[in-house]
């Protein structure tokens, strides 16, 4: 599983499928969203703030149990949206291109749950595309803070 948990394996068998049914929920929220995001080219401010609880849901799942490479991902997710409510929605097929990126890495870090192997590390490319967007929307907004960080 990964090297940070502080779980047995025998407790991660009994985690792993409670992970994967309460968390899926937040994967088909961000799917959703970003899909919206593709159609319309903009989100409302109230649409990016579910974007930001379903995200930041995940990671703390994730993190909870020890499963870094999905947390690991979500939280630099995270870090866009959080510059997206902040800055505004920029370029929507920029953004929306990265966090798809971070879904299709998530979507992979789920299969391997579901199968038992061991999770894929994140794309090294992938987590500095998105800290790269996130400072960029921080810079645009003038490095405020977002509303519900």
């Amino acid at each position: 599983m990964s090297a940070e948990s502080d779980f047995s394996a025998e407790e991660m068998r009994v985690l792993r499928p409670l992970f994967l049914s309460s968390s899926d929920g937040y994967l088909k929220e961000i799917r959703r969203i970003l899909a919206l995001a593709a159609k319309r080219g903009a989100l409302a401010a109230d649409t990016l703030q579910t974007l930001h609880r379903a995200i930041h849901s995940l990671k703390g799942s994730a993190f909870q149990i020890g499963l870094a490479p999905i947390g690991d991902v979500a939280k630099v997710m995270e870090q866009v949206v959080l510059g997206l409510q902040v800055a505004g929605d920029g370029d929507p097929r920029v953004w929306t291109a990265a966090l798809e990126r971070g879904v299709a890495q998530l979507e992979a870090n789920y299969e391997a749950l579901r199968t038992e192997a061991e999770l894929p590390p994140p794309d090294p490319a992938l987590l500095a595309q998105l800290t790269q967007l996130a400072a960029d929307l921080d810079a645009q907004g003038g490095g405020q803070e977002a509303v519900g960080s």
